[in-house]
């Protein structure tokens, strides 16, 4: 009897040698995906539970908490969802792990983090118009995490110099003075205009930068803290003396 070829060799009827390593690779990736569809689906199981409802609710699945620092209590779906986020962040799917951690009322530096130093704006422009809408953000006034997520990314845009796209983006409040600034930039870099109004102009700009730029600039985390208030409650690496 004659001995079969190696698996792969061409020529023989065992040339599938490429095909069952693809097929191979393609379980494993498969596999590689079980763990985060488990957790997703185990959240889909479960109703939004805000963190300050009672927790002597009559069904059991609202009284599932976590205990963080021993002392503060978390709902189920928070704690999945943070570690769902996690698993994607490590698996480099970065705008997965930003829906998981925006989608809930995660708290923590985590959510900013991704939006502001792990996605490109386009990225988290991209997810954030088609997860955040304002018409769907503007309909819930209790929820902010819409709103808190479009701000930043109105911030992000105008550092950017992508004053023209992120108008929209702003809380009705802050529009105002928003077109100010960009007015007050456009005229200082109008080069056909005469210096002293373009000095005037710039002045003027930096002036709202100096008074509003945590609102219409500031990063939510370092430097400038915006989720503090540029407060700087943390993240100093230095001290005088």
């Amino acid at each position: 009897m004659k001995r079969p070829p190696p698996l792969g060799q061409s020529g023989s009827k065992h040339a599938g040698g490429p095909v069952v390593a693809g097929q191979v690779a393609i379980a494993r990736r498969q596999n590689f995906r079980r763990p985060p569809r488990l957790i997703a689906k185990a959240l889909n199981q479960l109703p939004p539970v805000v963190e300050s409802d009672a927790t002597n609710a009559a069904e059991l699945v609202d009284n599932l908490r976590w205990t963080r620092d021993n002392e503060n209590l978390v709902s189920a779906r928070s704690q999945m969802s943070g570690e769902l986020g996690v698993l994607e962040l490590s698996r480099s799917e970065f705008t997965q792990a930003l829906d998981a951690f925006a989608t809930v009322r995660v708290s923590g530096r985590m959510p900013p983090n991704v939006a502001e130093r792990v996605l490109t704006t386009a990225e988290l422009k991209n997810y954030v118009d088609e997860n955040w809408s304002a018409p769907a953000v503007e309909s819930d006034q209790s929820d902010t995490r819409g709103k808190d997520i479009r701000y930043l990314l109105a911030r992000r845009l105008t550092r950017e110099m992508h004053s023209d796209k992120a108008r929209e983006y702003y809380p009705e409040g802050w529009r105002p003075r928003f077109d100010e600034l960009v007015g007050a930039l456009n005229a200082g870099w109008n080069e056909s205009s005469r210096a002293k109004q373009r000095a005037k102009a710039l002045f003027e700009a930096a002036y709202m930068a100096r008074t509003n730029g945590m609102e219409l600039l500031g990063t939510e985390l370092a430097p400038d803290w915006f989720v503090h208030g540029g407060s700087f409650q943390e993240g100093l690496t230095w001290k005088i003396g």
